[in-house]
């Protein structure tokens, strides 16, 4: 009987501890993904407009952050001379949790520029102005030219800090000066759009990737 008893007891501990060790691993599923909050941005005045990357500098593997709306910021500089901006967000986590996030952008001015922010008067017209002068912080970031799909030369460039991409004319400043003292940059050129992240900043370098335009 004892026996019997001690089999019994054997076999619902076995079964306890099953249990227990089932429930530990459930535990981590059933555990809500932390969504953290956004980092606070400073946009100068006639600058480019933040992406919304660039409010999560250290997106988690497999998530995504976009903006809510189609027209996050405003197209009028004016409603953004002397205040924050503010902005939504919708991150989603890599096991598909999702969660809407205030993301806020402060104006940045050069103060220390005479009558910065202060309305001027033009004496012959009458018409009134305000100055507004801007800080750019530059930051040097490499580039690489490629012609139909080679590389002809590589370099560094001054950019707006936090630059993530270039538009067409800038790129065409850059082969400009590249095309002085390299002859494989060809005259009769267009952009390469077969080219993925053209014009664009991807781990620190930008891809300027031209080909030979058809005759």
């Amino acid at each position: 009987m004892r026996k019997c008893n001690a089999r019994h007891n054997l076999l619902a501990l076995s079964l306890l501890l099953a249990l227990v060790g089932a429930g530990l691993l459930l535990l981590p599923a059933c555990r809500r993904e932390a969504i953290p909050e956004p980092k606070v941005l400073k946009w100068a005045l006639g600058t480019a407009w933040p992406e919304a990357e660039d409010f999560y500098p250290d997106l988690a593997e497999g998530a995504s952050v976009t903006f809510a709306s189609d027209n996050p910021f405003p197209n009028n500089e004016k409603t953004m001379m002397t205040k924050s901006y503010e902005t939504t967000l919708v991150y989603r986590t890599a096991g598909g949790r999702s969660a809407k996030k205030t993301a806020t952008v402060d104006v940045t001015v050069d103060k220390d520029y005479p009558n910065c922010l202060t309305f001027v008067k033009d004496k012959e017209t009458g018409k009134e102005s305000m100055i507004i002068a801007v800080k750019v912080a530059m930051v040097e970031v490499e580039y690489e030219v490629l012609v139909n799909g080679k590389s002809v030369t590589s370099g560094k460039h001054s950019f707006p800090k936090g630059v993530t991409s270039i538009d067409e004319d800038t790129a065409r400043k850059i082969i400009a000066e590249v095309a002085k003292n390299n002859d494989k940059v060809p005259a009769n050129y267009e952009f390469d759009s077969t080219v993925a992240d053209n014009l664009k900043v991807v781990n620190g370098k930008i891809t300027v990737a031209l080909k030979v335009a058809a005759a």
